[in-house]
């Protein structure tokens, strides 16, 4: 237990960065009899689609469809090529540039923008800025800047993933995940999963 009048406070900032790219799910799936031991049907997905969002230049937002048997493999082969160009991009780091009123304000602040502490000496003050852009952000502790970055990795919003769903997903991603990848799961019970991973991909 906790000590009296102890408290907790936020420090992982970059949770709250907004993600650059991102994926929204569905499965739609046919209900097939089955002559198992306790179980009338199974579902077998007949048809996914997925939309891809890109939230700094909408253009590139985009939906693709896959059906037939192979629809989950085919639309795991499409999303590990989409992140693997998403992490790319990710990666850049422009250089930065201030305009003489962001200089002046940089200098003049007295508090980190990230947690709102004071600057000190063994936490220096440093300029903070969007290495896709280029654009000052703030000024900020080097301790919060250090540690105020996105993980490289492309999430999926599924609909229903907690359900049948992720099943349909981790069946298939066994089956042709690369050697050096690997899945990793966060269980809510032996049959749903809160969250889970294969590669670059987070579902």
């Amino acid at each position: 237990m906790p000590e009296e009048g102890s408290t907790m406070k936020f420090k992982n900032y970059k949770d709250t960065m907004e993600r650059p790219f991102m994926v929204y799910a569905d499965w739609e799936c046919s209900l097939i009899k089955t002559h198992e031991e306790g179980k009338t049907h199974r579902h077998k997905a007949n048809s996914v689609g997925f939309y891809f969002v890109c939230t700094f230049d909408d253009p590139r937002n985009q939906y693709y469809e896959f059906k037939g048997d192979d629809c989950t493999t085919e639309m795991i082969f499409k999303l590990k090529e989409i992140a693997k160009e998403c992490i790319e991009e990710m990666r850049q780091n422009t250089e930065m540039y201030l305009t003489v009123e962001e200089g002046t304000i940089h200098r003049e602040a007295t508090q980190c923008v990230l947690c709102n502490e004071s600057f000190t000496e063994s936490n220096k003050k440093v300029r903070d800025h969007d290495h896709r852009t280029g654009k000052y952000r703030g000024a900020c502790h080097n301790k919060c800047n250090i540690n105020y970055f996105q993980n490289r990795y492309l999430p999926i919003f599924v609909h229903n993933l907690r359900g049948y769903d992720s099943h349909i997903i981790l069946k298939q991603a066994f089956d042709i995940v690369e050697k050096k990848e690997r899945i990793h799961a966060i269980p809510q019970s032996t049959e749903k999963f809160m969250t889970f991973s294969v590669g670059d991909l987070t579902f």
